[in-house]
């Protein structure tokens, strides 16, 4: 149909559903008119990059609506009789799932389809995408490796999908700062859409080398729609505040102070890890706070929706989150985001300060530097790709036993279940993917599927070139995130630059064009610091018990299958610090070799007579977990005997020499590597005891767990487990 026949008058209908969204008076924003109209009137394939909060889910809402419109058709393309389907949205996150279902404004009926919803949700879900009684279905990225899903659901409906949606699509980009396999299977799905289907990717954060690898992804003219990414409302300011101590006082400080001077807006502080969140919002509490921790894993996922909910209504002062409150979040009045430790780079601290003073005159964004920042991020940056090592156990595990399950591959290979997850995603989102993944009815799992893989004919074929240039990428980034932190000129131009805004000036509201970092801060206090000092102290870290024994059987102890019975099983123990901790992780280190110093004696004495259970216990004994290599443990344990006024019996003998618990990834492993290593001797004079059963390092709970059983087949009466330090495999994961 030539241009001058069209007559569906876009203008018109976009403003109608604007103001049906957010009012009568509702104006566009600058360019959101012009990115709608490239798509729905010249029906191309467009990369959005526009700044957080300036409104590219009300473009894709437009967008869809008029696309299922049959006027459209009818006056625009000629095709009266096309009946169109629901538009299909990739998103990454549930929280960011949620609140583009509560943005949309019923301007359009909405659906998804993710893990966090029951089978039923997700059947009814599709049950509408398949009947088109939905404008537009949302998807995460993992639901396209869901074969089911893509033949059954997809697939019938690929002719009518009228608009594919790709949110935050730097994921797509292997240079990306939030790089998810999955999204690699998008170019599939659009290889199975109508060539003239449109294309409209989003995202905040694609600097050029992204913007490269999306033309190579999605299409070679894509075009390019890229905004000033920004915001003047923010003022940004850094603070080298390297202790934990200090860190917490000055967010402390910060906020009780804008809550005296009448603060009217929630915020959020960042932290790097599960653990930071909980930690620091523990001590906002105690401090009057209204703070609470928000994660990936936490449980029941209507707490994540209760929580979201509370921030946006300012029904609490601040949520202390890691990046699962990150992208798509919206509260537009959110008024201060803090970064307890120093993001891994420029991009994430834009996506995640960006939260804040899209709707408000001023909000503050405030960066900490933490003593422990570069060790997580190297961690991270690491952990970003699977090890070759990894890959190879795994091709040839495959070679070797055929079609296997998760749990098979798990009893057979050295590699932790979060690694092997991401190794076997990797591996069947390769470009001819060595493995794939498929489905078979268990008979343990009352019939239900579960997952299989399979080999394939194609060899591993793993880039290790570019893997090594994307490393250095992201240590150069991390390198950048601290070049901001030390940085002598305006902070908003340090990001505009770093960003690849065309457009860099300064703001004249940061830190360093107002030679101020003290709004809000104020000097913190000695009375504040000593209460820090004593709440990091009183932290206690718990050691639950392991309730199964978990297969296969041990081979020495066959007595040990099933659940834990009462009779063997250890009481909750505890750890005095995390082996990651600054104030005595390192002490802890040096003492396995050298003997364990006075100041980790007199701070396992405080934890010890505080824990009432085991002081105030009769017949306590101090036994201490065998070892070989070392006496510092032994000699440890006598001191505490000393002074604590209870007997010390090492009751408790290594019979089997193993390899360290610590080199063990996995639990079969870690449970075999123990497998009739430990004996109990010299116990006669320990029957009806309670044992204080003391290790300096806690990992998988193995040890204290075969060590409880034995020593309470002997008659005692209670074992509680105590460790100087606790390794958390989980740690820096969300």
């Amino acid at each position: 149909m030539s241009q001058d026949l069209f007559s569906y008058p876009f203008e018109k209908k976009a403003q109608l559903i604007l103001e049906k969204a957010l009012g009568p008076d509702a104006k566009f924003k600058e360019n959101q008119l012009e990115a709608i109209l490239s798509v729905v009137k010249d029906r191309r394939k467009l990369l959005l990059v526009e700044r957080t909060g300036w409104g590219k889910s009300m473009v894709y809402f437009i967008a869809s609506k008029i696309m299922r419109d049959p006027d459209y058709y009818d006056q625009h393309l000629n095709q009266p009789d096309f009946i169109p389907g629901p538009a299909l949205l990739i998103s990454p996150l549930l929280a960011l799932m949620r609140n583009q279902i509560l943005s949309s404004n019923e301007i359009i009926r909405m659906d998804t389809i993710n893990s966090a919803q029951t089978q039923k949700e997700n059947e009814e879900a599709q049950t509408r995408f398949l009947s088109n009684e939905l404008d537009m279905l949302i998807i995460s990225p993992e639901r396209l490796s869901n074969r089911d899903f893509t033949e059954q659901c997809l697939a019938p409906m690929a002719n009518k999908i009228p608009l594919m949606i790709v949110d935050e699509a730097h994921c797509i980009s292997d240079w990306g700062h939030d790089f998810r396999p999955d999204y690699k299977r998008i170019k599939n799905i659009i290889s199975n859409l109508p060539n003239e289907t449109p294309l409209l990717a989003t995202t905040a954060t694609a600097n050029e080398r992204v913007v490269m690898d999306l033309h190579k992804e999605l299409d070679a003219n894509i075009k390019v729609q890229r905004g000033q990414l920004t915001r003047s409302t923010i003022n940004l300011r850094v603070k080298k505040a390297l202790s934990v101590e200090e860190r917490l006082c000055i967010l402390e400080t910060d906020i009780r102070r804008m809550k005296a001077e009448g603060m009217k807006y929630a915020g959020i502080i960042y932290t790097l890890t599960v653990r930071d969140s909980i930690k620091v919002a523990s001590w906002l509490r105690e401090n009057g706070i209204l703070a609470h921790p928000y994660y990936g894993s936490l449980h029941p996922k209507e707490e994540k929706i209760k929580l979201e909910n509370q921030l946006i209504n300012n029904e609490i002062d601040v949520l202390v989150a890691t990046n699962a409150l990150s992208m798509g979040f919206d509260k537009s009045d959110l008024g201060f985001v803090y970064h307890y430790q120093t993001p891994r780079s420029v991009i994430h601290y834009y996506q995640q300060v960006g939260r804040a003073g899209r709707a408000i005159d001023e909000a503050f964004g405030t960066c900490l530097l933490g003593e422990e920042d570069k060790d997580i991020n190297n961690f991270f940056i690491d952990d970003a790709f699977p090890k070759i090592k990894d890959l190879n156990e795994i091709i040839n595990f495959l070679d070797n036993h055929g079609e296997s399950s998760f749990e098979e591959m798990t009893d057979f290979l050295n590699i932790n279940k979060s690694r092997l997850e991401k190794c076997l995603k990797f591996l069947a989102t390769l470009e001819n993917p060595p493995i794939l993944e498929t489905k078979k009815p268990s008979k343990k799992n009352g019939n239900r599927p579960i997952r299989h893989w399979i080999r394939t004919p194609n060899p591993l074929q793993i880039d290790e070139e570019k893997i090594s240039t994307i490393t250095r990428l992201r240590k150069k980034e991390w390198e950048e995130m601290n070049l901001y932190l030390e940085e002598e000129e305006c902070l908003t131009k340090f990001l505009s630059r770093s960003l690849g805004d065309a457009e860099v000036e300064e703001c004249g509201n940061c830190s360093f064009c107002l030679d101020d970092d003290l709004k809000p801060s104020f000097a913190i206090s000695d009375e504040s610091r000593k209460r820090a000092k004593a709440f990091l102290k009183s932290l206690e870290i718990p050691i639950t018990p392991r309730k199964r024994w978990e297969k296969p059987p041990f081979k020495y102890w066959p007595q040990f299958h099933g659940s834990i019975k009462p009779h063997h099983i250890a009481e909750e123990g505890k750890a005095l610090c995390q082996y990651t901790d600054s104030m005595y992780g390192p002490k802890i280190k040096e003492g396995k070799d050298n003997g364990f110093d006075e100041i980790l004696l007199e701070e396992s004495l405080k934890l010890i007579r505080g824990w009432s259970e085991v002081f105030q216990s009769k017949n306590l004994v101090i036994v201490p977990v065998p070892s070989r290599n070392s006496q510092s443990l032994s000699l440890f344990c006598k001191n505490l005997s000393v002074s604590l006024g209870y007997p010390f019996e090492e009751c408790l003998e290594k019979i089997r020499e193993n390899k360290q618990q610590k080199l063990m990834e996995n639990t079969q492993y870690q449970k075999r590597n123990i497998d009739g290593v430990f004996s109990v001797k010299n116990s006669t004079n320990l029957n009806d005891t309670v044992v204080l059963l003391i290790d300096d390092i806690v990992k998988s709970k193995w040890t204290f767990t075969v060590c409880s059983a034995l020593l309470r087949e002997h008659g005692i009466k209670k074992v509680y487990p105590f460790a100087l330090a606790n390794i958390d495999s989980g740690a820096f994961r969300d």
